[in-house]
């Protein structure tokens, strides 16, 4: 349940859109900067003349989660999901994350059915060198992650807090998003390791691309101070969702890489987050986007509907 790729694509995109097709967040004002490419003043962000020290990330992720208290009960109004019980959120070191993960992959992909799994792929041409494909995708989750949703402790873990509100609000709605689907139908009961490739790639599709969706109408919505998904905001969404889903591995890390480069003061980790997903080998980082991405468009026609 990893929302960084999915709310970096999302914003960076935003910065992207023709004057055509203006993001669904224009109401809101750190939205509108981001948008237009304007740098707004943003007490979380470093000066160029003085990064970010540890304390300062501290800090900010101190002021961040605050702020998860405030969102819960608008997404859960939005799903129309009950949250019976607010989901707690804590601070979580990257080397922390970075044992949970490698926790996580040692139960999904056992280290013998990685290097078979890994020697399959570079056979029939998906990689282009030997790799060690546990390693990889252990980079690759800790790397992309800011933030996440375990259904095993039921709790919101900050990892790297954004360096500003509309940044950390898109990546806490989509994952308090995977809190309403645990506490309403049991993601660990929905997406058991049982399942075969196939139906689990399916399954992802449904997990992601609705909290990716309900991510993009939470923003949506509080930009339009509760006046609710007018026909008019659905058909902003719609554009920009399918155009998000339209994009090539090659120009989401074009976009990142440019945007990157355009965005002052940003914490000097997450530049590095968004400028490797160029790097990642399209085996790997395809199956994650297009579960985001294209998996909001399934959501928003069953929204629709």
């Amino acid at each position: 349940m990893r929302s960084w790729i999915a709310a970096l694509l999302f914003v960076v995109a935003c910065r992207g859109q023709s004057k055509t097709a203006e993001p669904v967040n224009t109401g809101a004002t750190t939205g509108s900067a981001v948008a237009s490419g304007s740098a707004a003043p943003d007490p979380w962000a470093p000066s160029a003349a003085k990064p970010a020290t540890p304390e300062d990330k501290r800090k900010r992720a101190e002021v961040a989660i605050a702020r998860v208290a405030t969102i819960q009960p608008k997404l859960a109004a939005l799903r129309g999901l009950p949250l019976a019980t607010p989901v707690p959120a804590e601070l979580q070191s990257t080397e922390d994350f970075r044992k949970f993960v490698m926790a996580e992959l040692a139960r999904e992909l056992p280290k013998e059915q990685a290097e078979k799994l890994a020697l399959a792929q570079l056979h029939v041409g998906l990689f282009t060198k030997p790799v060690d494909l546990a390693k990889t995708l252990e980079q690759t989750m800790v790397s992309q992650a800011a933030a996440y949703y375990d259904p095993t402790s039921k709790k919101f873990f900050v990892v790297m807090a954004p360096d500003n509100d509309m940044m950390f609000d898109t990546v806490s709605a989509h994952e308090l998003t995977h809190a309403l689907q645990d506490a309403n139908f049991d993601l660990k009961k929905y997406m058991p390791p049982t399942l075969d490739d196939d139906a689990a790639t399916a399954r992802r599709f449904v997990v992601e691309g609705d909290a990716t969706f309900s991510m993009i109408a939470y923003l949506a919505a509080d930009a339009g101070k509760g006046k609710g998904m007018s026909p008019a905001i659905m058909g902003l969404m719609k554009s920009q969702i399918s155009s998000m889903a339209s994009m090539s591995i090659d120009e989401y890390g074009s976009m990142m890489k440019q945007q990157s480069a355009a965005m002052v003061g940003m914490d000097a980790d997450m530049k590095r987050s968004m400028e490797s997903i160029a790097e990642l080998p399209p085996i790997v980082i395809k199956p994650m986007i297009d579960s985001y991405m294209k998996g909001a468009v399934v959501s928003m026609v069953a929204f629709e509907k």
